[in-house]
C-alpha cells in the first residue's frame, strides 16, 4: 500500500497518541520508583494511566487505520486479485464502520447523562463524563476515519483498471 499524507486532523490525533505514550512510559517509571524506592504509591497514578492509554488507543488507532497500516491476519490475500483486496477492504471498513456508529448511538447517551450526575474519579476528581467524552471523541475520529476509507475505496474501484496497482 502506499503512504497517504494524513490530514492534519488524523494528524493531531497521531501526535496526541504518541505525546500519551511517552508520558505514560514516565508515569509508569514513577510509580514503579515511588513505590519500590519510596515505598509510596501515587493515587492519582492509575486514573492518569487509563486516560492516557485510552487517548493513545483511539487517537492512534484513527491514524493507523487511515492509513490501513493495521496487523492482518488474512488467509485470502494471496488468492485475491488487486481489485479483490480493494473489495475486501472495502467490506471491512464497512462493517467496522457500522459497528462504530452502533457503539456511538449508545455511548452519546450515556456520556450525556453522566454529565448530569456529577460524578466524579476518587484519586482525581475528574468528572467521569470527561473520561467518555474522551472515549466519544476517539471513536468519532475513528469512524470517520473508517468512513473516509470507504469512500475512498469505492472511488477506487469505480476507476479500477485491470492490472493498475494499488
Amino acid at each position: 500500500m502506499e503512504t497517504i499524507k494524513l490530514p492534519k486532523i488524523i494528524d493531531i490525533g497521531f501526535w496526541i497518541s504518541a505525546a500519551s505514550l511517552f508520558i505514560l512510559t514516565i508515569l509508569t517509571f514513577i510509580g514503579v520508583l515511588t513505590r519500590y524506592v519510596f515505598f509510596s504509591s501515587l493515587p492519582w497514578a492509575i486514573e492518569l494511566s487509563q486516560l492516557l492509554l485510552m487517548w493513545m488507543v483511539y487517537f492512534g488507532t484513527a491514524a493507523v487505520a487511515y492509513n490501513n497500516d493495521h496487523i492482518v491476519a488474512d488467509l485470502l490475500s494471496g488468492v485475491l486479485s488487486e481489485k479483490g483486496k480493494r473489495i475486501r477492504q472495502l467490506i471491512t471498513n464497512i462493517f467496522i464502520f457500522v459497528m462504530l456508529t452502533i457503539v456511538l448511538s449508545r455511548m452519546i447517551p450515556y456520556t450525556i447523562s453522566l454529565s448530569q450526575s456529577r460524578r466524579v474519579t476518587p484519586a482525581l476528581g475528574i468528572p467521569q463524563w470527561f473520561l467518555y467524552v474522551t472515549f466519544v471523541l476517539g471513536i468519532m475520529l475513528l469512524d470517520g476515519t473508517h468512513l473516509w476509507n470507504v469512500i475512498r475505496d469505492i472511488k477506487y474501484l469505480k476507476t479500477y483498471k485491470k492490472g493498475e496497482s494499488l
